[in-house]
């Protein structure tokens, strides 16, 4: 049995070689607009207004998340039917055989094992837009979408937000505890460079 970094790096390496091997990432992925791909899997929300709610709630236009409550106040209708058009237009994106879930699956994954298989918010905003310059939304807005759609982890500690694949025999709470305790005894700060 590995002890937890040393699954992370079996993980990682496991991707590496995955890559390598059968070109995860397929080649059309790097021409194509992460926004792009968002913009697609939007259409599986059915519906103009469901996509919009999508948007407005996790900040991918501009990189400024609203509440319910200002979305229910921008259309005239309560948080709860608000949350209820969001969670069905959730559902909706998860489904299987989605096109463009599988991308932008793999280019998370293969962001965050460029960042040893952890990334916090404030460097998933930066790493992001350094990597998509065309991107609007931010990194965080992006990859707090991808961890309510169940495609990565995202979890919190205090006012940091950690996200990582899901690794493969490490509970979260497990993972979350190892990572609270390297934040913690940090010199530096809660910084996950250190992980």
């Amino acid at each position: 049995k590995r002890n937890i970094k040393e699954q992370i790096k079996w993980e990682k390496d496991k991707f590496i070689q995955e890559k390598t091997d059968k070109k995860i990432l397929p080649d059309n992925l790097v021409g194509k607009s992460v926004m792009d791909l968002v913009t697609k899997l939007m259409k599986n929300c059915r519906h103009e207004r469901a996509a919009d709610i999508i948007n407005k709630r996790y900040g991918l236009l501009n990189g400024e998340k609203e509440t319910l409550q200002e979305i229910g106040d921008f259309y005239g209708v309560t948080r709860e039917r608000i949350r209820q058009i969001q969670a069905l237009a959730l559902r909706r994106m998860k489904r299987p055989g989605n096109d463009p879930s599988n991308d932008l699956i793999k280019m998370a994954e293969e962001i965050l094992y460029e960042y040893d298989g952890i990334i916090n918010d404030e460097e998933a905003d930066k790493f992001l837009k350094l990597k998509y310059p065309a991107l609007s939304a931010y990194g965080s807005s992006l990859f707090d979408l991808f961890g309510d759609l169940n495609w990565i982890q995202r979890y919190e500690i205090g006012d940091i937000v950690i996200y990582s694949p899901y690794f493969t025999g490490i509970p979260i709470s497990q993972l979350s505890e190892f990572i609270f305790k390297i934040l913690k005894n940090s010199e530096g700060g809660m910084n996950t460079f250190g992980i």
